[in-house]
């Protein structure tokens, strides 16, 4: 393996930790002004929309 070989792969890499970052940046700039309903059910099996939960109570996204 070389850098010439693996520059694809590592490219992507980056390329796609630059589009999650955008893409969470713009969901906590929209998030105070959304609301989606997440029932029990499904906030309990994804783990990562817990983070989203507002304080109150209620799943907010």
């Amino acid at each position: 393996m070389n850098m010439r070989d693996d520059y694809s792969k590592i490219a992507g890499a980056a390329l796609a930790e630059k589009k999650q970052k955008v893409l969470h940046q713009w969901l906590l700039d929209k998030m105070s002004s959304y609301y989606i309903m997440v029932d029990d059910d499904t906030q309990g099996d994804c783990p990562s929309l817990a983070q989203y939960a507002s304080k109150e109570g209620k799943q907010a996204l």
